[in-house]
């Protein structure tokens, strides 16, 4: 292997999901098919059809603008796939990939739920305002049948959101980029049965340790690590701005172990599906 090749390794599994992806044939009623797409990204797919795609990050744009490479070929296309619900969390490139939102801008199906700094560029992308969503934190919307609510986050764009879901009686919540607060430990109150949350540390997100922290206060019934694995560990240090950076799945599962041992945890492979309830 050569030392390029070795740059680029990919430390953490890989599937290619399909390029027509719709999850398995049958979702059963109560769960959720979803395929991690890397670093915040998910597609989600619910026992009636709908399709929801949160933070995809399917360019090369952080590479061209930031000098980011990525590790691994995104596990499906913006062209090959446009989901009914898009939900972007904030305006970062590997949050609201340019190249992905002006693809879906001009699909005709796909409804963008995002905060106002958001929806605002991608009307300049051509999105029709009859499908743009603008959403601040507490502010809800819905659309066939999933209630999408907006969250708080403490991260370096101010109207950065996270996004709290309920689907087919499932309650879902994707922390988008955000470092610890104590804000955050009201969700507990939902009572969620899955949570996506950060752990790369730096950025303006908490750590692994942190995150681990956040999941046994807010006790979902699973837990997924993500924010990790998109590129390597060096580049989530972000030239030194993050020299602890935590971009280390076994670290926040070793550590949730010890603050709550039963606590189930599911460490997903980029394009593989997974049943959630």
């Amino acid at each position: 292997m050569n030392s390029e090749a070795k740059s680029r390794a990919n430390p953490f599994p890989l599937a290619k999901a399909s390029a027509n992806w719709r999850g398995p044939k049958s979702v059963r009623p109560g769960t959720i098919a979803c395929a991690w797409l890397g670093q915040a990204g998910y597609l989600i797919r619910t026992h009636g059809g709908l399709t929801v795609m949160i933070d995809p990050y399917l360019s090369d744009e952080c590479e061209r603008l930031e000098g980011l490479r990525r590790l691994f070929e995104p596990p499906i296309t913006a062209e090959e796939f446009q989901p009914d619900l898009l939900l972007v969390t904030h305006g970062h490139l590997d949050h609201f990939d340019e190249p992905t939102i002006r693809t879906y801008a001009s699909s005709g199906r796909t409804t963008l739920f995002a905060p106002p700094s958001c929806t605002g560029r991608a009307s300049h992308l051509g999105w029709p305002a009859s499908r743009l969503r603008s959403l601040k934190p507490g502010q809800t919307a819905s659309r066939a049948g999933c209630r999408v609510t907006a969250t708080f986050t403490r991260h370096t764009l101010p109207d950065a959101i996270g996004f709290l879901l309920l689907i087919d009686g499932i309650r879902l919540w994707h922390s988008g980029d955000t470092e610890y607060d104590q804000h955050l430990r009201v969700l507990a109150a939902q009572k969620l049965d899955v949570a996506f949350i950060c752990i790369n540390g730096g950025g303006g997100n908490m750590n692994a340790r942190e995150a681990a922290l956040l999941a046994w206060q807010l006790k979902p019934r699973t837990v997924v690590p993500m924010h990790y694995g998109m590129w390597p560990v060096e580049d989530y240090r972000y030239r030194g701005a993050a020299r602890d950076a935590t971009p280390y799945p076994a670290l926040f599962t070793s550590t949730l172990a010890k603050l709550s041992p039963r606590k189930r945890v599911k460490v997903l492979k980029v394009g593989q599906t997974a049943t959630l309830s």
